[in-house]
């Protein structure tokens, strides 16, 4: 048996404040303003609001019905991201996983069938994530309550670190890529590392 932890958007190879599942990134900028989308007859919907460009992006990548029909109205509910979640677990359970505990950032660990490795189970949530649309679905969620506005993500992660004393009261969107391309932080404290961790999960204090 192996116990496995998966950060969001793992699977997709991905930093949660960098980049996202299928090379889309969170930070894209939107076309138009608005709140919801208007699909013309046979093609994809058009979709407005801030995070229009990453919705549109995920929508042609998804890999399921559900997936689309989620993603269709340029918004994801708590309802839907529940269904999500259960829809995940019931395929990963047909291969035997078991204990599947998500966090509060999107990150779930679970426990493999005795016999297998990580590889393994690696392999089979990439396939459960992708049938069940977590891998976007789960994304989209948690980074629209993160950053609502879709605001620029170096800016904020800078500022966050600022606000928590991590950092120098300069430090910069410039910094913050910089430092972030050579994972080597000129942090003030000690808890440096915890106080990133804490950025990339709520920049904004909108959780405090």
């Amino acid at each position: 048996m192996t116990h496995v932890r998966i950060a969001l958007v793992a699977v997709c190879g991905a930093v949660l404040f960098l980049s996202g599942c299928s090379g889309v990134d969170p930070g894209g900028s939107a076309s138009a303003a608005g709140t919801g989308p208007s699909a013309a007859s046979g093609s994809a919907p058009e979709f407005d609001g801030p995070w229009a460009s990453t919705f549109s992006s995920m929508y042609e990548r998804a890999g399921s019905d559900f997936e689309r029909q989620v993603l269709s109205d340029g918004k994801v509910t708590d309802q839907e991201y529940a269904e999500t979640l259960d829809r995940f677990t019931e395929c990963l359970s047909a291969y035997g996983h078991y204990d599947i505990d998500f966090g509060d950032d999107g990150g779930f660990t679970f426990n493999s069938p005795k016999g297998s490795n990580d590889d393994e189970g690696v392999a089979q949530v990439e396939q459960c994530s992708k049938e069940s649309g977590e891998g976007g679905i789960n994304a989209l969620y948690h980074w629209m309550k993160r950053n609502p506005e879709n605001l620029d993500e170096s800016t904020i992660m800078a500022a966050c670190l600022v606000r928590k004393g991590a950092v120098d009261p300069s430090y910069s969107a410039t910094d913050f890529d910089q430092n972030q391309a050579v994972e080597d932080f000129p942090y003030l404290s000690g808890h440096g590392r915890n106080d990133l961790v804490e950025c990339s999960t709520d920049p904004l204090g909108l959780f405090e």
